[in-house]
C-alpha cells in the first residue's frame, strides 16, 4: 500500500527542496509538495491549505518556515493530522536577531530591490562539513526560482508568529522534531521546554549547525521519514 506524505517547504523553498530524498524513499512512499498558499498573514495562509491537502488525516512534514506552518495547521485542524514531522524550525515566535534581520530584508528590498541570496549567504545556512557546491547551488537555484515577489510576501505575512507550545500539547497529536544541535535559527530553550511536557513529542538532535537538512542530510533524513511512518 502506497502511504502518501505531504511536504511544505520552507522560506524561498520550492520542489527542489525534496528532489533528492524523492529518489531515495522507499517506493512504496509517495512525497507530496505542496507550495504554501498566498495569504495576508500565517492564519490565512494556514486556510488556504484547507483547499489542497486531501480532506483527511495525513502525514504532514514541514521545513523551517514550512514547519511552523505545519505546526500551526495542525493545531487549527487536528482532525486533519495523523502525525507531524518538523525540521529545522521551533513553533514559536521568532526572536529580536530574526525580526532585526527581516526588518532590515524589507527595508532593503523596498529602497533597492531584490538581488537574491548571496553565496555567502547560502553558505552560512550549510554545515561547515557540508560545504557541498550542489547544496549550495540548489538553495541559491530555489531563491532565483521564486523571486523577489514571493521573498516580500514571506517575509512579510510570516514573521508575526504566536507560541505554538501548549496548542500542540493539547492536540495530542504525536510529533517528532529534527534539527542540528547548533542551528541558529532554532529556540533550544524553547525545545527542552516543550518536549518536556509534551508525552507526544520526539526529538532527533544532528550534529553540526546546518539548517538545510533536507538538502545536507538527505539519507539520514529519509531513514528517520520511514521510521516515522512505522
Amino acid at each position: 500500500m502506497i502511504k502518501d506524505i505531504y511536504f511544505l517547504p520552507g522560506t524561498m523553498c520550492n520542489e527542489l527542496l525534496w528532489q533528492d530524498l524523492k529518489h531515495l524513499i522507499n517506493d512504496k512512499v509517495t512525497i507530496n509538495h505542496i507550495e504554501l498558499p498566498l495569504g495576508e498573514n500565517i492564519n490565512e495562509i494556514v486556510d488556504g491549505l484547507l483547499n489542497v491537502l486531501p480532506n483527511k488525516r495525513i502525514c504532514l512534514v514541514g521545513f523551517s518556515l514550512g514547519g511552523y506552518i505545519a505546526s500551526y495547521f495542525a493545531t487549527k485542524f487536528p482532525d486533519r493530522i495523523e502525525k507531524l514531522f518538523i525540521i529545522s524550525n521551533t513553533p514559536c515566535a521568532l526572536n529580536d536577531n530574526e525580526l532585526k534581520q527581516r526588518a532590515t530584508a524589507v527595508k532593503w528590498l523596498k529602497q533597492y530591490g531584490y538581488s537574491g541570496i548571496s553565496r555567502k549567504k547560502a553558505t552560512g545556512m550549510v554545515d561547515d562539513k557540508q560545504q557541498d557546491d550542489q547544496v549550495i547551488n540548489k538553495i541559491i537555484e530555489m531563491d532565483n526560482q521564486l523571486g523577489a515577489s514571493i521573498f516580500l510576501s514571506q517575509m512579510l505575512t510570516t514573521t508575526k508568529r504566536v507560541d505554538l507550545s501548549q496548542k500542540l500539547i493539547d492536540s495530542k497529536i504525536s510529533i517528532t522534531f529534527y534539527y542540528s544541535e547548533f542551528d541558529s535559527f532554532i529556540n533550544k530553550t524553547w525545545m527542552a521546554k516543550h518536549t518536556s511536557k509534551n508525552e507526544n513529542a520526539k526529538v532527533i538532535i544532528q550534529s553540526g549547525s546546518g539548517h538545510m537538512l533536507p538538502l545536507e542530510q538527505t539519507i539520514l533524513l529519509k531513514q528517520y521519514i520511514e521510521a516515522w511512518l512505522c
